[in-house]
């Protein structure tokens, strides 16, 4: 008896951990309220249109703005998206992917280490293109947007505009 006492509150905490399941770029779709809760959302919406073949899910973020993960017919997140007056935490929305980001970021301003500032597209923009997965970073004080898709997981028809809107 004491024994499984000692076995149930040694697993307790990993348990709890894995209480909470989120969705992100590249992962299945288990449950909008797993992001939300993990975003601090303030709500919720899910939207899809007749014969696309995706869902649109938004999260209204607490600060202001949204995220928006879509997700195909099977599932999967094909893409993120974001505009909020302060990054989201991107590694919610990006997931597995967040490490490629940020060794990206690193990268980039690595390169242009020697010619004194850096120099991405222009200020305040980050844009990073591996042939698979794409990542657009942009903004300013009180005004941050991107998006970030995988090119072999869009659905047919699929406009990247819909990142942008």
């Amino acid at each position: 008896m004491i024994q499984f006492k000692w076995r149930v509150l040694l697993a307790l905490p990993g348990l709890l951990l894995c209480g909470a399941s989120h969705a992100a770029l590249g992962g299945h779709f288990g449950d909008l309220s797993g992001d939300a809760t993990a975003l601090h959302a303030r709500s919720l919406s899910a939207s899809s249109r007749q014969g696309t073949g995706y869902t649109r899910e938004q999260i209204a973020l607490p600060g202001g703005g949204t995220a928006v993960e879509f997700v195909d017919g099977g599932g999967k997140v094909f893409a993120v998206s974001w505009s909020a007056p302060v990054i989201p935490d991107l590694s919610i929305l990006l997931g597995s992917y967040k490490s490629d980001y940020d060794s990206a970021q690193i990268a980039a301003r690595d390169q242009h280490a020697g010619r004194g500032a850096r120099r991405l597209r222009s200020p305040g923009m980050f844009q990073a293109d591996n042939g698979e997965w794409v990542v657009f970073s942009a903004g300013h004080l009180r005004s941050f947007y991107g998006y970030s898709y995988l090119r072999s997981r869009l659905p047919a028809g699929f406009s990247l505009t819909q990142l942008t809107q």
